[in-house]
């Protein structure tokens, strides 16, 4: 208390606190960074990400697979029209095996004969993958076959055709043999084939006629008997709803 008393009285006051300097600088520049500015991005560059490019609609699977699986060029000979073929071949695989032999050198041979049909019908098919060569290959008879000429020919049409010789018959117990269906509908045409596959508790056969004139007789007849049990049948050429009916 004395002491400060004296100051007073001689008036010289406390000291005082040293007065802090500016920093250097532009002090108007550093308060700029601390309040929000839109002139803060000015000059800047801006990232600019560019747009992805478009990609190209890929084909469907369907389209795909048509364009990945290589064209076919079909011919099929009739065995039947070389008088004594036969006797030169004691099987089918034999008579195919002289027909790959005898077609190797074309590039685009298929290198696999078969046989479709029996009897007179039987025919031996081969592909090329190459057009021109199927073309040489059946321009004339071959000689090393016994003068066997092919031809052009279509499977799709050949099964086409088929279709138009099928009657599908329906509701046949399992029991009902093979053998007595062909016997039951031979005396409607000439069978040529008879297959029969499972359905629940009944088989559905698929009876093949020679002749598609064969079929004329079912057009108004919906059902046969066969070993006592009445059997549906309709031919296959049928639309489903003509089926349905």
């Amino acid at each position: 208390m004395t002491g400060s008393r004296k100051n007073k009285a001689s008036g010289t006051s406390a000291p005082k606190r040293p007065a802090q300097s500016p920093p250097s600088g532009n002090v108007q520049g550093q308060d700029s960074q601390h309040s929000p500015s839109n002139s803060a991005d000015k000059g800047k560059s801006v990232e600019i990400t560019p747009p992805e490019p478009k990609r190209a609609a890929s084909p469907d699977a369907s389209t795909a697979a048509i364009q990945s699986s290589p064209l076919r060029f079909y011919a099929a000979a009739a065995p039947s029209t070389i008088e004594g073929f036969w006797d030169h071949f004691k099987t089918n695989r034999e008579a195919c095996d002289a027909t790959d032999r005898e077609l190797s050198f074309y590039a685009s041979y298929g290198s696999r004969a078969t046989t479709q049909g029996s009897g007179d019908s039987k025919i031996i098919v081969v592909y090329f993958n190459s057009k021109p060569d199927m073309e040489k290959a059946i321009a004339a008879p071959i000689a090393s076959l016994h003068d066997l000429q092919f031809h052009k020919h279509d499977p799709s049409a050949k099964k086409a055709d088929e279709q138009l010789r099928t009657l599908v018959v329906t509701d046949v117990p399992l029991f009902v043999t093979d053998a007595q269906l062909r016997g039951a509908f031979s005396r409607y045409g000439i069978v040529t084939h008879c297959r029969t596959r499972l359905s629940k508790l009944y088989r559905t056969a698929y009876i093949v006629f020679d002749s598609a004139t064969s079929l004329d007789q079912f057009k108004n007849t919906w059902t046969i008997l066969c070993t006592g049990y009445c059997l549906r049948v309709c031919p296959a050429s049928h639309s489903p709803d003509q089926r349905a009916i």
